[in-house]
């Protein structure tokens, strides 16, 4: 059953320069608390460039830093088997594209993030249809994160703050240990799923609703039971 929840974050601003990371615990803060083996130090935190981020894979780029987007291997099932319900709609209404956890997206100059999943409508690119480029150049409308077992809470508010604030309305935070998901409409306003539940996104693609519990038996049937 969905639940409701006005939501004030508490991300601290990020837009800032490394100049003011005297250590790498700074950068670590900055960044969400998440960890050091996550951020690489080549090239050096600050200096980091697009071009950076297309040679590095799965990674993003955050003001300078090239940072490892962490991805395993129970969460990559749970973004394939979400990805397979999305692909069947948009084969039959192509009025989107469906890019993976490869798919860098460039929300303003200098920040590059992936969501594991992103879904994209074609009427938003300049001639109607996807472009040929290394690096999306829009946001996606719909927003997919598969919580791993090294992302933060901070991280996650952070993703957030940054897809909304350069266009994307709608943000999935799937928890697939909880077994929930959280469904972001604004910064501020949020709803938990479940299994019980069945999600219309028919704001973004028209007549596409997702009923979570057949999601779920999904990842059941192809993993093995967990003790939690």
């Amino acid at each position: 059953m969905s639940t409701t929840v006005d939501h004030q974050s508490t991300t601290a601003p990020s837009d800032q320069s490394t100049a003011g990371d005297s250590t790498l615990a700074d950068l670590v803060e900055r960044l969400g608390g998440i960890p050091l083996d996550r951020i690489k130090l080549h090239p050096a935190p600050g200096t980091a460039t697009e071009e950076d981020v297309i040679r590095y894979k799965c990674c993003e780029l955050l003001d300078g830093v090239i940072v490892e987007k962490d991805m395993g291997w129970e969460e990559s099932g749970w973004q394939q088997i979400l990805g397979w319900f999305i692909e069947n709609y948009l084969r039959m209404n192509r009025i989107a594209v469906l890019a993976g956890a490869d798919g860098l997206t460039r929300l303003k100059p200098g920040r590059v993030r992936i969501p594991d999943l992103g879904v994209y409508r074609l009427d938003r690119f300049p001639n109607g249809k996807a472009e040929r480029v290394a690096i999306c150049n829009i946001a996606p409308d719909w927003a997919i994160e598969v919580l791993s077992r090294s992302n933060t809470k901070r991280e996650m508010e952070e993703k957030r703050e940054h897809f909304f604030a350069a266009g994307t309305s709608r943000i999935w935070i799937v928890d697939p240990r909880k077994r929930t998901i959280e469904d972001w409409t604004s910064k501020k306003s949020m709803s938990i799923l479940t299994a019980d539940d069945t999600a219309d996104l028919g704001e973004i693609l028209p007549g596409f609703t997702l009923n979570i519990r057949e999601w779920f038996d999904e990842v059941d049937a192809t993993f093995e039971a967990t003790d939690g």
